[in-house]
């Protein structure tokens, strides 16, 4: 038995960290935000972007 990397419940999986869709749309969710936060206030990444040599 394998445990639930979101919720730490038991479930029979073998090639997957979370027991059912919810949890894995609540772990896409928070990983979104936490990407999204990292990149909120770091302008670098879109200037390299917008730079055409």
């Amino acid at each position: 038995m394998k445990r639930c990397i979101v919720c730490d419940k038991e479930f029979d999986g073998v090639s997957r960290d979370v027991c059912s869709w919810k949890c894995d749309e609540n772990r896409r969710a928070v990983l979104r935000k936490k990407l999204d936060d990292a990149v909120k206030n770091d302008k670098s990444h879109t200037k390299k972007m917008a730079k055409s040599d």
